[in-house]
């Protein structure tokens, strides 16, 4: 199994403040260090300084942003050809947005409603190399 040497830095993406707020306050209690973006844009911007996303070990959207899908940020990610484990958490089913990426093998995909410790199961699967491998 792969550890990532990464400092549990992460992307935490949503258009809810309360939600991003919620979130981040958690998982820095957690020993995170989580980057908030509120939109697509801010996502986009983000990538466009850190082409590699160097030093981030996992990435969570929701899917329904007000600009944007999650599901189109995963495939942007794929198409730079950067492997971070990519979670979106949504409301749709899985196979609604499995349907929208080429490769939803790559993708994890949480059903709301999703609990607290439920999302620091799947950051810590993921930093682990358990939930998404390449």
């Amino acid at each position: 199994m792969v550890k990532y040497n990464y400092m549990k830095k992460l992307i935490l993406i949503d258009d809810n403040k309360d939600i991003l707020t919620m979130w981040k306050m958690f998982l820095e209690r957690q020993g995170f260090e989580p980057v908030t973006l509120e939109s697509g844009k801010e996502f986009y911007a983000y990538l466009d300084e850190n082409p590699t996303l160097e030093g981030i070990g996992c990435i969570v959207s929701d899917e329904s942003l007000k600009d944007d899908l999650g599901s189109n940020l995963f495939q942007k990610v794929q198409e730079k050809e950067i492997r971070i484990p990519f979670i979106i958490i949504s409301g749709y089913s899985e196979a609604e947005i499995s349907s929208k990426v080429s490769s939803p093998e790559k993708l994890q995909i949480l059903k709301k409603p999703i609990s607290l410790q439920q999302l620091k199961e799947v950051i810590d699967a993921s930093f682990d190399g358990e939930s998404i491998s390449y």
